[in-house]
């Protein structure tokens, strides 16, 4: 009985925790607009860290490397506020982290490292919850194509529009390749509660015009 009362407990206490991250990393997100603003330069400032200690207890992430599949290296990613993403139609609004370890998704949607910036010649593939953490990709399955998705960053709006969405085996990660071409990438589990396989919804930026350098 007090394993599954922790089980049921566990998805809300996670949510509660996402509220405070989010809360944090709105503010780590106008802080760096803000010095944007005055210095005319691209802000890092961190935000700080919730010290609970708690089964979810989570920190902002240095970033590093280690060892991924084959032997090779990959960057991860800092765990501090890249951007922030609106999906008017399924009522989404929530800061973007930069990388997509389980310490930074449970912060918010995370921004897969070595991808393209928002507004970035590239595809900028973000990862996010859909059960736990404030769950901000529960409803991605409900954006259709034609819907519109904003990524403010540095006080600038990058709109992309969804021009497909589509489920593959979690294996494959051809969705988040590079065409060159300014485009965006959300992807989350699906269906709900499964690992098998992974929920993809693929954008293009229609504003501003071009690119950032």
């Amino acid at each position: 009985m007090v394993l599954g009362l922790l089980g049921f407990l566990a998805p809300s206490a996670s949510d509660l925790f996402s509220v405070a991250f989010q809360a944090d990393l709105e503010r780590e997100l106008q802080r760096g607009a803000d010095l944007g603003r005055w210095s005319g330069m691209r802000a890092g400032a961190s935000g700080r860290c919730l010290g609970v200690v708690t089964a979810w207890q989570v920190s902002d992430a240095a970033p590093r490397l280690t060892v991924g599949p084959g032997g090779g290296r990959r960057k991860l990613g800092s765990g501090r506020a890249l951007c922030r993403i609106e999906i008017p139609s399924i009522d989404l609004t929530a800061v973007v982290v930069d990388g997509v370890e389980p310490e930074h998704l449970a912060r918010g949607p995370g921004r897969y490292p070595g991808t393209a910036d928002p507004g970035g010649a590239g595809n900028c593939c973000i990862a996010g919850h859909r059960v736990t953490f404030g769950h901000p990709f529960r409803r991605l399955e409900e954006v259709e194509s034609g819907d519109e998705i904003d990524l403010v960053a540095d006080a600038v709006t990058y709109r992309y529009q969804v021009i497909a969405r589509f489920a593959v085996p979690v294996s494959d990660n051809s969705p988040l390749l590079d065409s060159g071409l300014p485009e965006l990438t959300l992807t989350t589990c699906h269906p709900p509660h499964g690992s098998k396989q992974r929920l993809v919804v693929q954008a293009v930026l229609t504003s501003p015009s071009g690119p950032r350098a």
